[in-house]
């Protein structure tokens, strides 16, 4: 990832909702599993698209 902040943002996305993306049969556990551990280990190439992408949205009420 680009940055160390971006590495815990992403990170703690996906552990928040790896669940929906398995239940919705988008991804498996283990696909969700080898994410976090790329993304963890920086092996991730911060200008592609991985094969799974958590991103958080916000939004205003």
């Amino acid at each position: 990832m680009s940055s160390p902040v971006c590495t815990a943002i992403e990170a703690a996305t996906t552990r928040q909702v790896r669940g929906r993306p398995v239940a919705a049969g988008l991804t498996t556990d283990t696909e969700t599993h080898q994410h976090l551990a790329d993304v963890e280990a920086g092996t991730m190439d911060p200008h592609t698209a991985p094969a799974l992408m958590i991103s958080p949205w916000g939004c205003k009420a």
